[in-house]
């Protein structure tokens, strides 16, 4: 997965994904036994929100959300290359969605795209088809 060509700016909010083979919350029993599964990061260079993840059986993760990120990143033949998420939409940026899909190691998009508007939410079937819950933002 190719990294932007920015150095990290902490003034501007990234998608960090971390994920573990245990969701811990709560239940300190797994706490001593939670081993870091990989880290990777996902976004452009600007302000980037999951706001959805799942993982199929296989170990493949997708992520859904929010983008101003004009450059989040895509993959060639997406369903939607380009948007207009951080130019001016009237008195506020634009803001778009995204749909993701990372290898089980994380170091590779298996696809990725934006959508017109954020995902707020989403759900697989055993086939891994992607249905999606979002926000309508009249711009």
């Amino acid at each position: 997965m190719s990294q932007p060509s920015n150095r990290f700016d902490p003034l501007f909010c990234k998608v960090i994904l971390f994920l573990f083979p245990l969701l811990i919350v709560g239940n300190t029993a797994f706490a001593s036994t939670a081993v870091l599964g990989y880290s990777t990061y996902v976004g452009g260079n600007n302000s980037d929100q999951i706001n959805a993840m799942q993982v199929d059986q296989d170990g493949y993760v997708y992520i859904a959300g929010t983008t101003y990120s004009a450059n989040y990143p895509v993959t060639p033949g997406a369903f939607m290359t380009t948007s207009k998420a951080g130019q001016s939409c009237g008195t506020s940026p634009c803001v778009a969605g995204f749909i993701t899909k990372l290898n089980p190691a994380g170091t590779q998009l298996v696809y990725s795209t934006f959508f017109s508007q954020p995902v707020l939410s989403m759900a697989l079937d055993a086939n891994g088809n992607v249905y999606i819950t979002g926000d309508i933002i009249d711009t």
